[in-house]
């Protein structure tokens, strides 16, 4: 089962859950999305195709603080 998920997913270019497991059922019927969604959780090219974008982070500029106490 393996090997048809993964031929599947590399055919589809690493398109996702749903097509993985549309193009699996296309060559055999027992391939369930439950084996498609355990083999993607496993896929470290998706992860890394779809790892969050983190915002770049604020860089704020120092103020200097003159106090002038009397």
């Amino acid at each position: 089962m393996f090997d048809v998920i993964n031929d599947a997913h590399q055919k589809i270019d690493h398109g996702g859950e749903k097509k993985t497991f549309r193009e699996a059922q296309n060559k055999w019927a027992n391939v369930t999305q439950e084996a498609c969604h355990l083999f993607l959780t496993f896929c470290e090219e998706c992860h890394k195709k779809r790892a969050r974008k983190l915002p770049k982070s604020l860089v704020v500029k120092p103020l200097m603080v003159i106090l002038n106490i009397s």
